[in-house]
């Protein structure tokens, strides 16, 4: 189904992460002990119980966010992450910690269902079949919900935007210089689209007058060093870590689940937006 390989988002952010697995442990810690469900207060040790299952959340949920991304990272990858990806990934976070809880139970208090592995068994299929649809349900609302909240903000900016008829005045040229300050780049500022980066180099994509073509040039240089030289020009923004657009060749702003994106005419993809980057600064890019 094409609405599966829709994108996604995936905060990747350390203090977001560990937050949401300290949440989620503590919420079930509390929530077991203020309650006390499923008879828990007819055991010897109900605080015990809590604090066990509300520990084996949090290390269930680290494991899924922390270690998980460190032996899968082109899976995790947020530029390509889509709707299935989110879905596999609550499942395998929710089967880890009915792993955990099961193993809590059977090994900790002897509460077997029965053989040991049965009842990790159970404990697995059961976790399964009940969250498998309240995860894929909720993965389709939010996405079409932060879709349609995106694109309309998007369409909002657009329809509020006039765009400059003044250009880069065609002389100026810039030089960026290298890391050793020996090789350096000489480029007319109207032509350069974007700028992107990867590891120690940076990319300078220009516009050829004669053929319309656009060519790459790479530069042993750090993209916060480009920046820099890049300030007194206000046309030139970093809209993503990885990405500094002359906005003068932006023609458009778009939103989907993932992100917010800037097309052009004369680029053939388009270029992402940080989603740390305000919501009020998007004008800023198409105007």
């Amino acid at each position: 189904m094409s609405w599966l390989n829709k994108p996604y988002y995936f905060n990747n952010s350390t203090a977001y992460k560990f937050l949401v697995c300290l949440c989620f442990g503590l919420t079930i810690f509390l929530f077991l002990l203020i309650f006390q469900p499923f008879r828990l207060e007819e055991t010897d040790h109900p605080s015990l119980y809590s604090l066990g299952f509300g520990m084996v959340t949090f290390t269930a949920l680290f494991i899924s966010h922390f270690i998980l991304p460190k032996f899968f990272s082109s899976f995790f990858a947020e530029d390509s992450w889509v709707i299935w990806k989110q879905i596999v990934f609550g499942l395998v976070s929710i089967l880890l910690i009915s792993f955990g809880n099961g193993l809590f139970r059977s090994y900790f208090f002897w509460e077997f269902e029965g053989g040991f592995f049965d009842s990790i068994f159970i404990y697995l299929y059961q976790t399964f079949v009940v969250g498998f649809f309240p995860i894929v349900l909720f993965v389709l609302l939010d996405e079409r919900y932060t879709r349609k909240k995106r694109s309309k903000n998007a369409t909002l900016i657009m329809s509020d935007s006039i765009k400059k008829n003044q250009r880069l005045e065609t002389a100026i040229l810039i030089k960026f210089y290298s890391e050793n300050e020996k090789d350096y780049l000489e480029i007319l500022l109207k032509n350069l689209l974007y700028i992107t980066s990867q590891k120690n180099y940076v990319s300078f994509f220009i516009l050829d007058e004669k053929s319309k073509q656009i060519k790459e040039q790479i530069l042993r240089v750090s993209l916060k060093k480009i920046e820099l030289n890049l300030e007194p020009y206000k046309e030139f923004v970093k809209c993503h870590r990885s990405y500094i657009v002359n906005t003068y060749h932006v023609d458009a702003l778009k939103g989907n689940a993932r992100n917010y994106y800037l097309e052009s005419s004369l680029i053939d993809f388009d270029i992402p937006v940080s989603r740390s980057y305000p919501v009020k600064e998007l004008k800023k890019l198409i105007s």
